[in-house]
C-alpha cells in the first residue's frame, strides 16, 4: 500500500535526463583526462576520474577505448566509471539512491523489487524503469515491469506535461509492453525522430540480436508505414500478436490461414475453437481458396450443430463468408428471430414467416406465438422479440391490421409475466407500438414498466424510441415541459407531439415550440434546485439536440449555459468550443477550450483542440507547442483518446483533420482494437463518396473480419447480410472503373446472391455499366432487380415501401418508366409522405413531364418545407424547364433517398 501511495504522489517532482548536470569538457580535455588515469600521482588519477565521471555521456566513447588499454590502472578506472554511467550514478546522486542501485545490481529478483520500491519512495521512479530495462533476462525483466506497469503511463504523462519529451521517450522505450512501445513509436513519429531511432535500433541489432530490440524496430517501422519491414522484424522477434496484426494490414490472408492451422497465431482467434474456425474460413475466402473455404464451412456447420450455445457464432461466421443458407439452417435450430430477420432483409418474406412457424403473411397466425411460448426464460424472450419483429415487418409490408393483431398478442403474453421479465418484454413491445403509431398504448406500456410518471422514467425513451444517450435525456426534458404546456392532453397526444419534435427535420413552427419548451425546461431545472451536474447534463442534451437540427445559435446558447454550470467537468466547455469552431469563431472557441484545459491539463483532446484553435487565430508558436504536446499525450491513451478527438473534430466540422486522425490511428493502433474499426468505417464512407470504391471495399472488408469473434459483432443479424452485400457492390464498382469487367460481374453476382432484393445494387451499378458501354449487362441486372421488387409488390400490394423502392430504382436507371409511374402513384396513394411524392416527381421528370414533376415536388415541399434535398430537386426540375429539356442526370445525393428498404 505504501508503494502504491508513493507512486501516486512522486510525479509532482522534477525529472532530469541522465547527465543533465554533467561538466562540459572538450574532446582534448577528455583525452587528457584519460591519459591522467594512469598518472603516477594518486591525486591526479582521482581528479581525472572525477572529471570523466562528471563529463557523463560525452566521455563514454573515450572510456570505451580506455577499457582496452594495456595500462591496467587506466583500464580498471575506465571500467569503474563506465559502470557508474551505465547505472546512471553521477557525482550528485544521493547516497540512498546509490545504495538502492547497488542493491538492484547485485541482488536477486526479490532484491531488485525491494530496490525499485525504495527508489519509488525516494521520488526517483523514472530510474526504476531505466534499471529494469538493463536486466538481461527477458522473463525477469517483464515480471518486474508488470509490478510497476500501471505507473508508467502516469510517469510519462508527467514528463510530457513538464515538456521533458526526451525523458518520456526514454521511459517508454524501456518498456516491453505492446501499448507503450506503440506509444514510444508514435512519440518519435510526431517529433520527427523516427528515422534516426530506426537507424540506431538497427545498429544495435547489428552488434547483438535481441528479441526486444527486434520488437522495437517492428513498432518503429509500423509507425513509419513500412509494414513489410515491420513484419520482418516482428517475425525475428517471434511476436505472434504483432505478426498477425501486420499480416492483416498487408492482406496476406493465405499466410494468416497457415498460421492458424499451425497454431502460430497468438491473437483473439486462438481464444476459442469457434473463433479459430471463423477466422480460418474468412482468411481462406479472402485468399481465394474455395476448396479450403468449403472445408471450413462444413466444420463451422458441424460445430454449430454439436455446440448449440455457439450456433449463432458459427452462423455469423458463415454469413460473413457468404454461406447464407447454411447459416439459416443453424439459426432455425436455435434462434428463430435471427432466421426471420435475415430472410426479411433478403426480401424472402413469405419464407421468413413460414420457417419460423408463423404461417403465411398477411394471414400470419398470431396465435402460433402463444403456442410456441416457452417456459424457459431465454427462449421465451427470443420468441417474444420475434413476435414484435413480425409485427414491425407486417407494418412495412402494408399489413397494418395484421401488425396490430400481432402487437395485441404480444401484449397479452406479457400480461401473464411478472417482475423484471415483464419489464423487458414491455420494452420490446413499446418500440414495436411506436413503429405501428400506437402512441397511447406505447406510453401506457412504458409507464407500466416503471410504475411512475413518464418524466420520471429513466429508460422510458429507450423503450419508446430505441435510443440511448442524449435522445433519452432530451426526451425526458421535453416530456416534462410538454405536460406543463398541454396539461389537458392525453399521454398518447403528448407522445405524438414529442415524436414530431424529435424528428430529424422539425418545421419552423416546431423550432419555435422547441425554443419555448427548452426555456421552460431550463427554468424548471433552476426552480427544482437541481445541482450543477444535473443541470449541466440537461443543458448539454438541449444544446446537442439543437446542434443536430442545425439551430446553431440555440445550440451555442445552451452550451454556454452548461459551461457555466459545469464545475470540474470538461464536457460543456469542449462542446461549446466545437460549436464555435464549426462557425469559424476561433477566438471564442479557444477561450472555451482553454477553460476545458484549465479543468484538466492532462486531457490531450482538450489541449489539441485548443492548439488548433490558436493556430487558426494566428498564435503560431503557442498553437504548435500545444498540438505537439497533445499529440504525444494522445499516444498514451490508446484508441479511446484518439476516437474522442476524431469525434470532436467531426462535431467542429473539421473533416480533413478527422480523416487524418483516422489514418494515423490505423497506422499506430493494433488492428484488432475497436477504435480501428470505427476509423475504417469513417474512411470507407469517405472513399466511397470520392469514388475510390476499391479502397472503400478494403476498409469495409477489414472492418467485417474481426466481427468473427464471439466478443464482437453487430446488434442486428441483418447487418451480416447488408455489409457483405455492400462490400461486393463497392468492389464491383471499383473493378468497373478499372475496366475489369469479368471480375466486376462476378462481384455483382455475389452481391445479388447475398441480398437479392436490394434495389441499391441496380441503382448504383446499372448507370455505371451503361457508361462503360456494357448495355446488355446493365439491362440484365436491371431486369433481375426489377422482377424481384415486382414480385414483392405482387405479394404485398399494400406495401408503400416496396412500391416506392421499385419506382425509384426504375426512375434512376431510366427503364420501365411506365410501370414505375404506376408503382409511384400506388406508393403515394398508400402513404402520401414527402419522400414518396418526390419519387413520383422523379418518375415524371424522367418521362419528360417536367411541369408535372415540378407540381409534385412543390406538393412534397408543402409537407416537408425544411427538407433541403427536396429544394434541390425543385431547383433541378425548374432549371430543366427553363432549358426546355429534362436533364439526363442522377438526382442529388441524399442518404434518406437511397432506395434500399
Amino acid at each position: 500500500m505504501a508503494v502504491a501511495l508513493a507512486l501516486a504522489i512522486l510525479f509532482v517532482g522534477a525529472w532530469r535526463t541522465p547527465g543533465a548536470r554533467s561538466a562540459t569538457l572538450s574532446p582534448a580535455q577528455i583525452d587528457r583526462a584519460i591519459e591522467q588515469l594512469g598518472d603516477e600521482s594518486y591525486q591526479v588519477r582521482q581528479a581525472a576520474s572525477r572529471q570523466l565521471w562528471e563529463a557523463g555521456k560525452a566521455a563514454e566513447p573515450a572510456l570505451q577505448k580506455a577499457c582496452a588499454s594495456p595500462d591496467r590502472e587506466v583500464a580498471d578506472r575506465a571500467r569503474r566509471i563506465q559502470t557508474k554511467l551505465r547505472w546512471e550514478i553521477y557525482p550528485d546522486t544521493p547516497a540512498e539512491t546509490v545504495a538502492a542501485i547497488n542493491l538492484f545490481r547485485k541482488g536477486d529478483e526479490g532484491s531488485k523489487l525491494r530496490a525499485c520500491q525504495r527508489l519509488v519512495r525516494l521520488g526517483d521512479a523514472r530510474r526504476v524503469f531505466r534499471l529494469i530495462a538493463l536486466i538481461p533476462d527477458s522473463n525477469s525483466r517483464e515480471r518486474l515491469f508488470r509490478q510497476f506497469q500501471s505507473q508508467l503511463d502516469e510517469a510519462v504523462s508527467s514528463l510530457l506535461e513538464q515538456g521533458d519529451f526526451d525523458g518520456a521517450e526514454q521511459v517508454l522505450q524501456s518498456s516491453p509492453n505492446e501499448q507503450q512501445l506503440a506509444a514510444w513509436a508514435a512519440l518519435l513519429l510526431i517529433r520527427q525522430k523516427l528515422d534516426p531511432a530506426i537507424e540506431e535500433t538497427r545498429s544495435r541489432l547489428g552488434q547483438k540480436a535481441e528479441p526486444l530490440q527486434q520488437r522495437r524496430l517492428a513498432y518503429l517501422l509500423r509507425a513509419k508505414g513500412d509494414v513489410r519491414g515491420a513484419l520482418d522484424a516482428a517475425e525475428k522477434a517471434d511476436d505472434p500478436s504483432l505478426v498477425d496484426d501486420l499480416l492483416f494490414r498487408l492482406g496476406r490472408w493465405g499466410q494468416l490461414a497457415k498460421r492458424i492451422e499451425a497454431n502460430a497465431s497468438n491473437g483473439p482467434m486462438q481464444s476459442s475453437e469457434i473463433n479459430r474456425l471463423g477466422y480460418l474460413a474468412t482468411y481462406h475466402r479472402l485468399a481465394g481458396d474455395k476448396k479450403a473455404l468449403d472445408r471450413d464451412a462444413a466444420k463451422l456447420l458441424e460445430h454449430g450443430r454439436t455446440m448449440p450455445n455457439e450456433s449463432w457464432f458459427a452462423a455469423k461466421a458463415l454469413l460473413i463468408n457468404g454461406r447464407v443458407d447454411d447459416a439459416l439452417d443453424l439459426c432455425a435450430t436455435k434462434d428463430r428471430r435471427q432466421l426471420f430477420e435475415i430472410l426479411c432483409v433478403q426480401g424472402r418474406y413469405r419464407e421468413a414467416f413460414r420457417r419460423v412457424g408463423l404461417g403465411e403473411p398477411p394471414a400470419a397466425r398470431k396465435d402460433s406465438m402463444a403456442a410456441a411460448w416457452a417456459k424457459d426464460a431465454v427462449a421465451a424472450r427470443k420468441d417474444y422479440e420475434l413476435g414484435c419483429e413480425a409485427a414491425r415487418v407486417l407494418e412495412r409490408l402494408g399489413e397494418h391490421a395484421a401488425a396490430v393483431e400481432f402487437a395485441d398478442q404480444m401484449g397479452a403474453l406479457a400480461s401473464g409475466v411478472s417482475g423484471t421479465r415483464r419489464s423487458a418484454l414491455l420494452a420490446s413491445l413499446c418500440r414495436c407500438e411506436v413503429e405501428l403509431k400506437l402512441d397511447a398504448r406505447a406510453v401506457a406500456h412504458a409507464m407500466a414498466i416503471f410504475g411512475r410518471r413518464p418524466e420520471d422514467c429513466p429508460y422510458l425513451y429507450y423503450g419508446l424510441f430505441g435510443a440511448y444517450g442524449q435522445t433519452n435525456e432530451i426526451g425526458k426534458i421535453l416530456w416534462g415541459a410538454l405536460r406543463e404546456q398541454y396539461p389537458d392532453e392525453s399521454e398518447g397526444a403528448i407522445l405524438k407531439r414529442l415524436r414530431d419534435l424529435l424528428a430529424d427535420r422539425p418545421s419552423e413552427s416546431s423550432i419555435k415550440e422547441l425554443r419555448r419548451l427548452a426555456e421552460r425546461a431550463d427554468n424548471n431545472l433552476v426552480a427544482a434546485g437541481n445541482g450543477p451536474q444535473r443541470r449541466e447534463r440537461s443543458l448539454l442534451a438541449i444544446s446537442s439536440f439543437f446542434a443536430a437540427r442545425h439551430c446553431d445559435a440555440l445550440a451555442v446558447r445552451y452550451a454556454r449555459k452548461a459551461a457555466a454550470e459545469s464545475g470540474s467537468s470538461q464536457l460543456a466547455a469542449i462542446q461549446l468550443g466545437n460549436l464555435l469552431a464549426a462557425r469559424g469563431n476561433w477566438a471564442d472557441a479557444a477561450r472555451a477550450y482553454q477553460a476545458a484545459v484549465t479543468k484538466n491539463a492532462r486531457d490531450p483532446v482538450a489541449l489539441y483542440l485548443l492548439g488548433r484553435a490558436n493556430l487558426r487565430r494566428g498564435k503560431e508558436a503557442e498553437g504548435h507547442r500545444q498540438v505537439e504536446t497533445a499529440s504525444m499525450m494522445l499516444s498514451l491513451g490508446g484508441g479511446y483518446a484518439r476516437w474522442r478527438l476524431i469525434d470532436c473534430l467531426g462535431r467542429a466540422k473539421r473533416d480533413d483533420e478527422a480523416r487524418s486522425q483516422c489514418e494515423l490511428t490505423i497506422r499506430l493502433v493494433n488492428s484488432r482494437e475497436w477504435v480501428v474499426s470505427g476509423c475504417r468505417q469513417s474512411l470507407a464512407n469517405l472513399a466511397s463518396q470520392r469514388g475510390d470504391h476499391l479502397a472503400a471495399a478494403d476498409y469495409w472488408e477489414k472492418l467485417l473480419a474481426p466481427c468473427i469473434e464471439t466478443s464482437r459483432g453487430f446488434a442486428e443479424a441483418a447487418n451480416y447480410i447488408r455489409l457483405p452485400s455492400l462490400i461486393h457492390r463497392e468492389r464491383a464498382r471499383g473493378l468497373l472503373k478499372a475496366g475489369k469487367y469479368a471480375e466486376a460481374l462476378e462481384e455483382l453476382r455475389k452481391a445479388e446472391s447475398v441480398q437479392p432484393a436490394d434495389p441499391q445494387v441496380a441503382f448504383d451499378i446499372v448507370p455505371e455499366l451503361q457508361r462503360a458501354g456494357r448495355r446488355a449487362d446493365a439491362d440484365a441486372l436491371f431486369r433481375r432487380a426489377f422482377d424481384r421488387q415486382a414480385a414483392i409488390c405482387r405479394d404485398f400490394p399494400r406495401s408503400a415501401l416496396h412500391h416506392n423502392s421499385l419506382a425509384w430504382m426504375a426512375a434512376c436507371c431510366k427503364r420501365e418508366l411506365d410501370k414505375a409511374l404506376v408503382h409511384a402513384r400506388r406508393a403515394v396513394e398508400l402513404d402520401p409522405k414527402a419522400s414518396y411524392i418526390d419519387t413520383l416527381a422523379e418518375v415524371h421528370f424522367r418521362r419528360g413531364e417536367v411541369d408535372e414533376a415540378i407540381r409534385q415536388e412543390k406538393r412534397a415541399l408543402q409537407l416537408d418545407p425544411d427538407y433541403a434535398y427536396l429544394k434541390r430537386q425543385l431547383e433541378r426540375f425548374t432549371r430543366s424547364l427553363e432549358r426546355g429539356a429534362a436533364e439526363d442526370t442522377q438526382p442529388p445525393v441524399d442518404e434518406e433517398r437511397r432506395s434500399s428498404p
